[in-house]
């Protein structure tokens, strides 16, 4: 469904390299780099995101970037030695995944697209 999905969580990827989502100072102006960075993430989060022929929803947008959970992480290692499945949990971004994609979609046209009932 999704390709180069990479280019919807580069917020994420920022921060679990550098600690933090954005290298730019902290400025409130409102022409500053660090105050246009927060507001293209803001209309990201609420319009959705496009890139190339792939779009994501903003509720999407949001939940990768900056919603962490908690997740399982395997290893094969332990898995061979123990015969059995022995995952740890960390703490980290969600992944891409088609059925998170469909749901967060199903729920935008919900939402945004649904026309109200008169009574």
């Amino acid at each position: 469904m999704l390709t180069n999905t990479d280019t919807f969580i580069e917020a994420a990827l920022a921060f679990k390299e550098f600690g933090r989502y954005t290298n730019y100072p902290v400025n409130s102006h409102p022409k500053s780099q660090y105050k246009m960075f927060w507001d293209e993430q803001k209309r990201r989060s609420l319009e959705g995101y496009h890139t190339g022929s792939d779009y994501i929803p903003g509720y999407y947008y949001f939940y990768l970037n900056f919603c962490p959970i908690y997740k399982l992480k395997y290893n094969e290692e332990d898995i061979k030695k123990h015969d059995r499945v022995v995952a740890d949990r960390i703490f980290d971004f969600p992944s891409v995944w088609d059925g998170d994609y469909e749901f967060f979609h199903y729920l935008f046209t919900k939402t945004y697209w649904t026309i109200p009932r008169t009574i």
